[in-house]
């Protein structure tokens, strides 16, 4: 006890002895809250606004896709044999394919849902790059009448394509092949539409520039495979060389393709 007096006087010296003056506390505020809260509230209020990272303008159009896909999927899981004849890319089984074979046929329903799907997903994708990479506005044009007027022009290039097919089909005695290109045609817009299902899914949820472009890749790429097999089916079937073929796939695909890309531009 006489231990921990002596340290205490010791140390008490030693203040009292230093040139540091000392101050009686008791008059000042140590609260330091006050001040904390008086710099907090002199700053403006910031309004917080929470960013979603997905297109709000065209979120209406992932419901239409998640119907087709439903669809899709359905229709998949029940009759599956059915719709690899209308999915075929393959020259050999598009050419050995006939309207006869009834076993395969899926039915004119689910022929025209996948037409229909393809023309949608087709439609929505030329009125997005257009709005999104072109700026393009419609002439004011919300985008319910906006797709429908793509839609529209797809449908009638469409309904030329397949009468110009006929035709020339009759004018050179090929309506054999006229009627197999006609098939080419149909498998290819039901796979570009399948392909398209998910790949739009994910442009809307993850609206990018680098993603859009890697779609517009694909659909080139499926669209030369399609000219290469028309080539193909043509150089199997009729007495054409290459040059004619070129020429002919420039009039039926090309040519509207420009007419398209001249009317919104």
């Amino acid at each position: 006890m006489n231990d921990s007096t002596d340290i205490f006087r010791f140390y008490s010296s030693q203040i009292t002895d230093s040139n540091v003056p000392v101050v009686d506390s008791s008059g000042v505020n140590c609260d330091s809250s006050d001040y904390i809260i008086e710099s907090f509230f002199q700053h403006t209020q910031q309004e917080i606004v929470p960013m979603l990272n997905n297109s709000a303008d065209h979120h209406w159009f992932i419901y239409v896709l998640l119907f087709f896909s439903f669809g899709v999927a359905l229709l998949w899981y029940f009759i599956p044999e059915r719709l690899t004849s209308i999915f075929s890319l393959s020259v050999r089984s598009i050419i050995s394919w006939s309207p006869e074979k009834k076993n395969t046929d899926p039915g004119i329903v689910v022929s025209m849902f996948f037409l229909l799907n393809s023309l949608v997903t087709l439609s929505f994708l030329i009125f997005y790059v257009l709005r999104k990479l072109f700026k393009y506005d419609f002439a004011g044009l919300n985008d319910f009448q906006a797709l429908a007027y793509i839609a529209v022009l797809l449908v009638l290039i469409y309904i030329l394509k397949m009468a110009f097919v006929a035709l020339a089909g009759f004018l050179f005695d090929t309506s054999e092949m006229a009627g197999k290109q006609r098939r080419v045609y149909f498998n290819f817009n039901n796979t570009i539409g399948v392909i398209l299902l998910p790949l739009l899914f994910l442009l809307l949820i993850i609206p990018s520039i680098y993603l859009m472009y890697v779609i517009l890749g694909i659909v080139a790429i499926i669209f030369m495979l399609r000219w290469a097999q028309i080539i193909s089916l043509g150089i199997s079937m009729s007495h054409f060389n290459i040059i004619h073929l070129i020429l002919y796939l420039c009039t039926l695909e090309i040519i509207p393709m420009l007419v398209l890309f001249k009317i919104f531009m």
